[in-house]
């Protein structure tokens, strides 16, 4: 890793454990708010596992400027109630995990409580995710556009669409794991929702097994 900079992030939705891994073992990220919004990302999805299988969780978003809008000016739609929508698809998939009743509260504070601005939403779900795992990771927001190449980054690498560029990821229980096999590198929801107070150990054992991967960094 080079120490000079700060690893360079995507805002993403609930973001998935390869994301908080990597954020982790950086312990310091800059998240890019002034690159151009990419849709079909995890900017504006997280994914999870529910009795169906793997579903993706969507935010519906306004271009407030056309189709260059970037992430700082990227709004929220609430045409529908898409917000209640997340919240009851999240309850259906891990009401019976271990440790829903520890979190949902919090939870569904900050995800009912609508924000007109994405990279806000996202933020706030961030900074509850950090703190409900009990990790502290220094982040700080571009101040402008920072062209691809310059800087040490993950914003074109973590993508749904995909291979993470993490290697292994240990199986841990989840809820539907007998119906729909173990699926890895779901959103930390996932995690945090089966693992709750050992979400911390298993990031740092994921990076201690990807080590060689987190060099090339």
């Amino acid at each position: 890793m080079n120490t000079k900079q700060s690893l360079l992030f995507p805002s993403v939705f609930l973001p998935s454990v390869d994301y908080m891994a990597i954020a982790l073992w950086s312990k310091s990220i800059v998240i890019d708010i002034h690159e151009n919004y990419s849709k079909q990302t995890y900017r504006n999805r997280a994914r999870i596992l529910s009795p169906n299988g793997v579903l993706d969780l969507n935010i519906p978003v306004i271009k407030t400027k056309g189709n260059h809008t970037n992430m700082k000016d990227m709004g929220i739609s609430f045409q529908e109630d898409w917000d209640i929508r997340v919240w009851k698809t999240i309850e259906t998939s891990y009401s019976s995990s271990p440790y829903f009743l520890y979190y949902k509260d919090e939870l569904k504070g900050v995800i009912l409580n609508r924000k007109e601005e994405l990279v806000d939403y996202n933020t706030e779900l961030f900074k509850l995710v950090c703190e409900l795992i009990d990790i502290d990771i220094k982040f700080s927001f571009s101040s402008s556009f920072i062209a691809y190449g310059e800087e040490v980054e993950l914003r074109s690498v973590i993508h749904p669409k995909k291979t993470s560029p993490l290697t292994y990821f240990d199986e841990y229980y989840q809820v539907f794991s007998e119906k729909h096999g173990f699926k890895s590198n779901l959103s930390v929801l996932d995690l945090l929702m089966n693992k709750g107070p050992e979400s911390y150990t298993y990031l740092m054992d994921t990076i201690e097994r990807n080590n060689k991967e987190l060099m090339k960094f």
